[in-house]
């Protein structure tokens, strides 16, 4: 029942995000499981109009994607850990009251390796890119203990990215810049 009291609202944001197949995905599990929910995107100017669109219309949830996996931080009011460590959000929920920045990418990252090579401790591991995604990926790998080289086009931002890293958990990095 679209509209009801009980209605879950749930969505992605983004710019651009209409390519998103997310809402099709949550959209099709709702129906086969007789939820009543609907998961849509949103299309954002700016992280202040998205955290605005989420509270007005009560939103439960709102996965985050490019370009404001960093830029959402400061309109929430609590980070989990691995969003604070990370410094990118790509989920946000309402907990207490409080707005709260998630980052699951790490667990996603993490499980989907441990499925196909059991330990990861002491892996070189290459991650291409230093965007939000990137610096979680590393991060991820990082805490399965690898030794990680990210790369990215701009040797300067996977820099800033390895010392982000850095401070949050003592590592040495090697950073390159794709050619």
């Amino acid at each position: 029942m679209e509209g009801s009291k009980d209605h879950i609202l749930l969505g992605v944001a983004g710019n651009p995000v209409l390519h998103s197949k997310s809402p099709l995905m949550f959209n099709a599990l709702f129906k086969e499981k007789n939820i009543d929910g609907s998961y849509i995107r949103v299309a954002g100017r700016t992280p202040g109009e998205i955290v605005k669109l989420f509270k007005d219309l009560d939103f439960r949830g709102m996965n985050i994607t490019a370009p404001f996996k960093n830029s959402i931080i400061p309109f929430t009011g609590r980070l989990e850990e691995s969003a604070d460590k990370t410094g990118s959000v790509n989920t946000l929920v309402m907990h207490d009251g409080l707005l709260t920045g998630h980052n699951t990418d790490i667990f996603g990252i993490t499980e989907s390796l441990k499925a196909h090579c059991q330990d990861m401790e002491g892996k070189n591991v290459v991650v291409a890119g230093a965007g939000g995604a990137g610096i979680s990926a590393a991060y991820a790998m990082i805490k399965q203990k690898c030794r990680v080289t990210i790369l990215n086009r701009t040797v300067e931002k996977a820099r800033q990215a390895a010392e982000c890293l850095g401070r949050c958990i003592c590592q040495q990095f090697r950073c390159t810049a794709a050619s």
